[in-house]
């Protein structure tokens, strides 16, 4: 499938890791009347360790996207910052209408909150929900249903056509970055066959994030989305919450 090449390292910019230094394994968890792939990932452990877990939402506009997209990557992070990982395989659109991911991503989150010995995992240690763009859409809402800790990097968090009237002024960042590469993944929404002011479509939109757990939100210069990331981080007033833009 189109970038699953991603998922190779470079070895000018990636460490090469040994075999040795991690395992992975899969898993169908049951949703309905079918079921979900999902990818787990451990450090080499010793017996009777436990770690935090990520739960981790592939991105690719809701339309594209596999668990090798970013398996090189999540075998670096399970190593280097010793977290159990659970990557979820959700179905995309148009062939699965919303809200068919968003289901497939709960339903896996759910599962793997209820079985965290079969993980690895300690959830006392941590339980952070997160990915990027599109899959940091469904990590937000995923995050208010569930009350898990947040990363989101690059986000999607409003369909332009929702934009409150209140941020409007504040959301401004799709106009400057009309060209920006890969722009066309916000008229992906659409192939989802949702409304665009549902909040599980537009988390932004939610009455209230009070009461979240931590977030971390980042954007960059030219994300066209840029503004939806910083205002949503700006509305989780209450919530210990870093954002970060990067420029360039």
């Amino acid at each position: 499938m189109a970038y699953d090449h991603l998922a190779a390292p470079d070895p000018e910019l990636a460490r090469i890791l040994a075999d040795s230094a991690y395992v992975t394994r899969e898993h169908n968890v049951c949703v309905e009347i079918c079921f979900v792939r999902v990818r787990i990932y451990l450090p080499a452990a010793s017996e009777g360790e436990t770690f935090p877990l990520l739960f981790w939402v592939h991105g690719g506009g809701w339309v594209f996207g596999t668990l090798e997209q970013d398996d090189y990557t999540l075998k670096i992070i399970t190593v280097e910052l010793r977290m159990a990982i659970v990557s979820v395989d959700y179905k995309l659109a148009p062939e699965t209408p919303f809200p068919g991911g968003l289901h497939d991503c709960f339903a896996a989150l759910k599962w793997a909150a209820e079985n965290p010995g079969t993980l690895g995992a300690d959830l006392q240690k941590g339980f952070v929900v997160g990915e990027q763009s599109a899959g940091s859409n469904y990590a937000a809402v995923l995050a208010q249903l569930a009350k898990a800790n947040l990363a989101l990097s690059i986000p999607l968090l409003c369909h332009p056509e929702a934009y409150p009237d209140e941020y409007k002024a504040k959301m401004t960042s799709l106009g400057p970055n009309a060209d920006a590469p890969l722009l066309a993944l916000l008229a992906t929404s659409g192939k989802l066959q949702a409304l665009p002011e549902n909040p599980e479509l537009s988390p932004l939109l939610h009455d209230s994030l009070d009461g979240l757990p931590p977030a971390y939100v980042q954007v960059c210069g030219l994300d066209p989305a840029g503004d939806e990331g910083l205002v949503y981080a700006e509305r989780l007033d209450g919530v210990l919450t870093v954002d970060r833009c990067y420029m360039s």
